[in-house]
């Protein structure tokens, strides 16, 4: 069938053309996704795949359907059945992969849009209601869903790409017939792409802030965790040594420990015997009453009254061999342990803190800590070692009370990737792949997979601060681990999304709403026209209209607008430069005639100067003269007290010197601007001009011969322009020739002084009556 026979208007023809445009672009988006999910689907069998493969096929399948009713002529039939066909399976894909929300009310949105200005001719406003109501769904789809769905980047990527693809070719189409439709029509589609692009931006940037700062307050938080339990790790040790150290210096236990040494050393095969003696006797036997039932070992158990932690506190002589214990220990002889040995440290003390171990006298997971017994008569001679055993559980209570949220918790990583776990009794170990990963950390803060969950991670090591104990703390290697789920970290940025979502999707349905209300009640282009006229006859030059068409009236309003924005820009410009230019000439001019009367070039100099800085509003100004030689800039006057003083002292620049704004526009010869001195590095500070902030230095020429410089300051950053340069220039150039003028007056006064006392002096000789 021939569907360019008259059956078929041109507007006809112009609706299908479009309405087969649009739906074959969408079908050929639709085919590449369906093609990428099929290819996932091999791999990924999940619901969720499948899911989207069978809605994609679907949707490609009903827009075939589509074309062939719009080829037949059924037009707005095949239209609304492509737009139903994509709401629908939009939703579909939504329910199975998490993230599609906005890009899938972009697509519906300008999909309904289009397909309501390009091929349908009623029901346009139910369709763009429709695309902006199905996109609002989706959003809050997207957002609230309560089933998990899968975090398919790839396929997001896809359709991300995909879907503005026609969405920018049916735009294109509608930008270059857009100045054809009817107002109506243009003011819904301005407004509301105006405001979903508006909105979206708003949505980008605002995500964007919003995320950055809630970012940085969860790794806050999280270092604060972390800090805080380092603290309190640091403090728990230094306050058990610190109760030890105390023990050790009591006056009972040095006195004990004194009278209960052997006075002679005891041999290796000595201690071995007393060892097989200790491990096979029964708690009767007197060797081992000796050790847990004396006064000493009653003063023990007494200090764990008082600090229930120490499980086990037990002290030997010099030789290793114990003298009292709070309990029986696993064995008698010390001192070929390695804590003996660190605390002993060669009979030079030394405090010793050890890793967690399971002590088998106490049956505690705990932590053994050592420390030196020296003598009360003779502090720097060692007697024994005392050693405590402190209960782990102290640590995990510490670590288990510091806690952010459901998930932010705080382990202790100690040596050979020992891990005491938030709320655990006992230790484990940290897996390979945890530990590569906090290993691998770069600063103190980062995303890692941590124990096999995506979690935020703060690293500390257990470093003490200053105390007598810091370095024995210090060298441990532990460290503090505070962790927190991303999920539970990201929640406020993904609760404060899906807000700014709902509130975007509101103002797009209003603003739809006042789009359309508008282009209800405004179908005469000649009331923007006349209102915009009216503006401009009360003065009002920014005064715009719509150019809607190429009629007589579209083409009133461009000349209209071209001539309101050519006169703005005209009268704008034109009244600013004259009147600055009018402003600076006026000075110029008042300054060269309250001085074109000086014949005395220090007074010259010095009004000018005055007159310049008062005129100008500047924080400075002087002038350099070239001196006789041609070598160096000389202050001959200057502005205020500390021209006055500079002047005086005659200071000078030499003409060579690198470091000098002034000697740089001598010898360029042409003005040199500095909007921030402390950037400029041939800047030349003075002391007696500390604000200065922005310099000008211009050269003062007759001819091509330089008189000087005039330099003028500023105490603002960015004072001068370059039409400060040229009306500096034009003053220095007047004031060079009053110099010269100035000058040639002072020669030639000087000269006629000269003639005339040789006259006087000839006339003398020739009335003179003798040679005396």
């Amino acid at each position: 069938m021939n569907y360019s026979t008259p059956n078929f208007s041109e507007d006809t023809l112009r609706r299908r053309r479009n309405a087969l445009i649009a739906t074959g672009l969408y079908l050929f988006a639709s085919v590449i996704v369906s093609v990428y999910l099929l290819l996932q689907l091999s791999k990924d069998p999940s619901w969720q795949i499948r899911v989207a493969t069978v809605t994609m096929l679907a949707i490609s399948v009903t827009w075939i359907v589509s074309l062939y009713m719009i080829w037949r002529g059924r037009i707005e039939a095949g239209t609304w059945l492509t737009v139903a066909a994509s709401l629908i399976g939009a939703v579909g894909v939504i329910a199975a992969i998490s993230g599609l929300g906005m890009i899938f009310l972009i697509g519906s949105v300008f999909l309904c849009a289009i397909v309501a200005i390009e091929t349908l001719q009623t029901r346009q406003a139910a369709m763009i209601a429709t695309g902006i109501t199905a996109g609002m769904l989706f959003i809050l789809m997207d957002a609230f869903l309560p089933w998990e769905r899968i975090n398919a980047a790839g396929i997001r990527s896809l359709i991300t790409f995909i879907v503005p693809v026609p969405i920018a070719l049916l735009v294109f189409v509608i930008f270059r017939q857009f100045r054809n439709y009817s107002l109506r029509v243009k003011l819904i589609s301005s407004i509301t792409s105006a405001t979903v692009a508006s909105i979206v931006i708003f949505l980008i940037v605002s995500n964007n802030i919003m995320t950055t700062q809630i970012n940085a307050q969860v790794k806050s938080n999280i270092n604060a965790l972390a800090d805080a339990s380092v603290r309190d790790v640091t403090d728990a040790i230094d306050n058990n040594l610190d109760a030890l150290n105390e023990l050790a210096l009591n006056t009972f236990v040095q006195e004990t420990v004194a009278q209960e040494s052997p006075a002679q050393p005891r041999d290796l095969d000595d201690f071995q015997s007393l060892d097989a003696r200790w491990e096979g006797a029964p708690d009767s036997d007197s060797l081992i009453q000796n050790v847990i039932a004396d006064e000493l070992s009653a003063e023990f158990r007494n200090f764990q009254s008082v600090f229930p932690q120490f499980v086990e506190v037990f002290v030997t002589d010099q030789y290793g061999g114990i003298l009292s214990s709070s309990d029986r220990t696993s064995d008698y002889y010390q001192a070929d342990e390695g804590w003996w040995q660190a605390a002993w440290n060669d009979g030079k003390g030394g405090i010793y803190i050890g890793e967690p171990v399971f002590d088998e006298s106490s049956n505690t997971l705990s932590i053994q800590m050592a420390i030196p017994v020296a003598s009360r008569n003779s502090p720097g001679k060692l007697i024994g070692v005392l050693r405590a055993t402190i209960d782990i559980n102290e640590l995990a209570a510490l670590v288990s009370a510091n806690q952010s949220g459901e998930t932010g918790k705080v382990d202790i990583i100690f040596q050979n990737n020992q891990l005491l776990e938030h709320g655990a009794t006992t230790l484990g170990t940290i897996d390979a792949q945890t530990a590569s990963a906090i290993d691998a950390l770069s600063g103190e803060y980062a995303q890692v997979e941590y124990k096999g969950a995506p979690s935020l991670v703060s690293k500390r090591p257990v470093v003490a601060p200053p105390s007598p104990h810091k370095e024995y703390i210090d060298q441990l290697g532990w460290f503090v681990v505070a962790h927190q789920d991303l999920e539970e970290a990201q929640l406020p940025i993904t609760t404060t999304k899906n807000t700014n979502m709902v509130v975007a999707i509101l103002i797009v349905v209003v603003m739809t709403a006042v789009a359309m209300g508008i282009a209800q009640f405004i179908s005469n282009p000649l009331a923007r026209l006349t209102a915009a006229a009216e503006r401009a006859a009360t003065g009002d030059l920014s005064a715009q209209t719509v150019i809607d068409s190429k009629d007589e009236i579209g083409i009133l309003s461009a000349a209209f607008n071209t001539m309101t924005s050519q006169l703005k820009s005209i009268l704008g410009e034109l009244e600013q430069r004259v009147s600055a230019r009018t402003k600076d000439l006026a000075i110029v001019a008042e300054v060269s005639a309250a001085t074109s009367t000086i014949l005395e070039p220090q007074r010259l100099l010095q009004d000018v100067v005055d007159l310049t800085k008062e005129r100008f509003h500047l924080y400075h100004s002087h002038i350099y003269l070239l001196d006789d030689d041609g070598n160096n800039l000389v202050l001959t006057a200057g502005a205020g007290e500390p021209g006055r003083i500079m002047a005086a002292e005659k200071r000078s620049i030499p003409l060579s010197r690198e470091q000098s704004l002034v000697a740089r526009a001598a010898r360029e010869q042409k003005g040199v601007i500095v909007n921030d001195v402390t950037l400029a590095p041939d800047f030349f500070p003075n002391p007696l001009l500390p604000d200065t902030r922005s310099e000008l230095a211009v050269p003062m020429i007759v001819g091509n011969k330089l008189i000087g410089v005039f330099d003028i300051q500023s105490d603002q950053v960015g004072r001068f322009t370059d039409s400060d340069v040229n009306i500096q220039t034009t003053l220095a150039a007047q004031l060079a020739t009053s110099i010269q003028n100035a000058r040639s007056f002072e020669q030639s006064k000087k000269q006629a002084e000269f003639e005339a006392q040789v006259n006087l002096i000839g006339s003398r000789i020739q009335s003179a009556s003798s040679i005396e």
